[in-house]
């Protein structure tokens, strides 16, 4: 058997060390930026020793400092290898280097943190295992073969493992486990890849499985074995909780009908799509078993595989072998890689795709505990499969799209979140931006530096809201910041915004798609005046209607909202999200144009009495409730049960642009426009036109009307780049033609870098616009 011992990271030939006449020199070097959680101090010690330098490193509150000796050539060289040529995952930024007194010292060390300093903080976020543990995984001959958690200094969990900096073992959850001999020995080798490494473990002294019924009762303890009986239990259509990285999946055999509408039974999920897990791709056979499945760019395949492990939004091919229950009525599947060990070895032995979803009840953020997960998923699986390392914060997957020739986040999670951004000004005393109601997130800011946290949820429940307050506490005492004042939405209603006005601090509120336009700019590195279309679902205005379709013209802090659509006024308050057929009446009753459907929706004509006194109805110019007209029309589907359900299925029919009516824009006052929908509703109500058609006429007159105001505004105003944000704007066919007409004209978009455009961003807009109108 190969000894633990013997696995050692490949070093570069040593320097030639011949005696040089260059002066011996000592520098003191600090490092920030991404330096801790991704292998650096090993890596600082591997180049010192190369280069035949002495002295020695270690980590501060967020930052490394570095003392080296010897001649001023390979110092330099030393300095620039860091900097320019670091690990992976590593980001690291100069903030001193000076010249200080040689210490004489003989040797290198890594010595040990010092965790009362102070300084600037990077959190490392989880990642999946390097190209070198999937191997030790795998082989036979290895201590580590079919460890569930194995890891070293370049992979494995960071951020969810996390309890406070500097990041070292003791301040992680892997504190509770003391390394055996051998382990402590890598840890402790200068030529080993696990030198430093915190989540260093093994069989022996590291964590390990536990097999339960969903009563509790404990049926195994053996990794092998426990694996073998999950295969088993999947192939058999069982539905089994698994304790991930950041919290807990729901699995099940992603091919067995019976077993998936089991699963969305007992989880009240009738329509949302399941993520599908596929076997990793290191076996030519797995590849191809994704291939007949779905369509892959060759940029999404990386993105696929790379080691943040995101779920990715992909075309499906119509012979997949996937149950048609895991995404109705969809042409698109979330599909993602195993994430960790533990999914690598199950999915290796099970040979086919499994779903993969959040464990949860309905409404609640992602259980991470084991009490947890048998009080609230007992009644929906039938297997529980738990481990004995604690998740210090709990972090869902991420979830991302390919638009054109990016990349755009929609969901920030694990391996991506919290983001961490540099402020294009500077704030004397901390914020924290509270974001909004839905998709929520909460965002941090002092000095030059904004951290989006990762993904929270719709707060519409108590265990959502008592994470959005954790995540609050959490990012403060993890980044060391206090803020002395909140930044909320303009809605009253908003939990998040109640939450706000009831804190002890000061509270200023931002305009939910000033708050949108400011988190494009922020992500674009934008300071110029700019024109940027956010159409969404519903915002509160400034004039107290709710907005959705509106074109803003210059920069953070000083938006003008030059066009905006005209009004659809619908009747239901709340209800109007979930039930678009009002949104569909609505337009029906507004055009006169009868919509026989209405009867089946409203059989005794209370709504329509209701709206014809406007009773409960409310104006707005949101082109998402446009959308959900024009589904709930085209599809006859008038009640959803989850947000987006009409649009997302409407875009799926597009297959090519058509020509199509278009919207007429009319001057509204001297320096704004309008823009009036009405003349597409004939189309729409039309009953001999397919709804494959009516969605790519629909699709084109909504390229066309962007197409349109480029050309009107810039007769009349200035700007160089153009933005895209907003919830309707995750439409891939909409951004894609607008695009491509835009870049025949050589205007400039700037497609989003990290921030998603649905309000996930609102937390960081909300921080920049309120800066920009008071601070800076």
């Amino acid at each position: 058997m190969q000894s633990r011992m013997d696995t050692v990271t490949s070093l570069k030939p040593p320097i030639d060390l011949a005696p040089s006449e260059n002066r011996v020199i000592a520098k003191q070097i600090e490092l920030a930026g991404t330096v801790q959680g991704v292998g650096f101090r090993p890596f600082v010690y591997r180049v010192a020793d190369r280069l035949g330098l002495t002295g020695w490193v270690k980590n501060l509150f967020g930052h490394v400092v570095i003392h080296v000796e010897g001649d001023m050539e390979r110092v330099q060289t030393f300095k620039d290898t860091l900097i320019n040529q670091p690990p992976p995952n590593a980001i690291p930024l100069l903030l001193t280097e000076k010249p200080i007194r040689a210490s004489g010292a003989l040797d290198f060390h890594i010595l040990a943190s010092d965790p009362e300093s102070t300084g600037e903080v990077s959190i490392p976020l989880d990642r999946y295992l390097c190209n070198a543990c999937e191997l030790e995984l795998s082989a036979p001959d290895n201590y580590r073969f079919h460890y569930p958690f194995i890891a070293c200094s370049d992979c494995g969990p960071r951020y969810s493992m996390l309890n406070r900096l500097p990041y070292d073992r003791p301040n992680t959850t892997m504190a509770d486990f003391e390394l055996c001999p051998v382990c402590n020995e890598e840890y402790g080798s200068p030529l080993d890849r696990r030198l430093h490494a915190q989540p260093i473990a093994c069989t022996s002294c590291g964590p390990n499985l536990e097999l339960a019924t969903n009563y509790k009762l404990t049926l195994d303890t053996n990794n092998a074995s426990i694996i073998d009986r999950v295969v088993q239990r999947l192939g058999k259509g069982d539905i089994i909780a698994l304790k991930s990285v950041g919290g807990y999946h729901l699995i099940c055999d992603a091919a067995n009908d019976s077993a998936v509408s089991r699963l969305r039974e007992r989880k009240q999920r009738p329509d949302k799509p399941f993520a599908v897990m596929f076997p990793s791709l290191s076996a030519t056979h797995h590849e191809s078993l994704l291939d007949r499945c779905v369509v892959l760019s060759d940029l999404e395949r990386r993105t696929l595989m790379s080691d943040s492990r995101p779920i990715v939004l992909l075309k499906r091919r119509p012979s997949d072998s996937i149950s048609k229950y895991v995404a109705p009525n969809l042409n698109r599947l979330g599909v993602m890689l195993p994430c960790s060990p533990l999914h690598h070895l199950i999915l290796e032995k099970f040979c086919s795709p499994i779903v993969a979803t959040s464990g949860n009840g309905v409404g609640d953020p992602i259980v991470t505990t084991r009490d947890e997960a048998h009080l609230k998923l007992h009644a929906i699986a039938d297997l529980f499969v738990h481990h004995n390392r604690a998740i210090a914060r709990p972090i869902d997957d991420s979830v991302v799209t390919q638009v054109a020739n990016h990349i755009t986040t929609v969901r920030i999670g694990r391996g991506h979140g919290p983001i961490e951004l540099r402020l294009p000004f500077h704030i004397d005393e901390p914020i924290l931006g509270v974001g909004a109601h839905q998709k929520n997130t909460i965002s941090l800011a002092w000095g030059n530096r904004l951290v989006v946290s990762p993904h929270i949820g719709d707060m519409d429940s108590p265990a959502t809201i008592e994470r959005f307050e954790n995540t609050i506490n959490d990012l403060q005492q993890l980044y060391g910041v206090s803020p002395k004042r909140i930044v909320c939405d303009l809605h009253p209603g908003y939990a998040s915004t109640r939450w706000a006005s009831k804190q002890n601090l000061p509270c200023f509120s931002v305009q939910h798609h000033h708050a949108h336009a400011s988190a494009w700019a922020l992500d674009a590195g934008v300071n110029d005046d700019s024109l940027v279309f956010v159409w969404d679902g519903v915002g509160l205005g400034e004039d107290n209607s709710l907005w959705g379709g509106e074109v803003f013209w210059g920069k953070p802090g000083s938006w003008k909202r030059i066009v905006t659509f005209s009004p659809l006024n619908v009747q239901g308050g709340n209800r109007v999200a979930k039930q678009p057929w009002r949104s569909a009446a609505a337009m029906s009753w507004q055009t006169d144009i009868s919509w026989p459907q209405i009867r089946e929706c409203d059989p005794n004509g209370y709504v329509a009495a209701a709206w014809a006194q406007d009773l409960n109805c409310h104006q707005t110019s949101s082109v998402g409730r446009l959308f959900d007209a024009s589904a709930a029309i085209s599809l006859n589907l008038f009640n959803t049960t989850y947000e987006a359900q009409g649009p997302i299925t409407f875009e799926g029919l597009v297959e090519h642009m058509r020509v199509s009516e278009k919207c007429v824009i009319k001057r509204n006052g001297n320096a704004s426009w309008i823009v009036d929908w009405h003349p597409l509703t004939p189309m729409l109500f039309d009953e001999k036109i397919t709804a494959q058609v009516k969605a790519e006429r629909f699709h084109a007159a909504l390229v066309n009307v962007v197409l349109d105001i480029v050309n009107i505004v810039r007769t009349q105003l200035t700007f160089s780049q153009i933005g895209l944000s907003g919830g309707v704007f995750q439409n891939r066919i909409l951004v894609e033609g607008i695009e491509k007409e835009l870049s025949e004209q050589s205007e400039l978009i700037v497609p989003p870098k990290q921030l998603p455009v649905n309000d996930a961003a609102i937390s960081a807009g909300q921080i920049v616009e309120y800066a920009y109108r008071r601070l800076v």
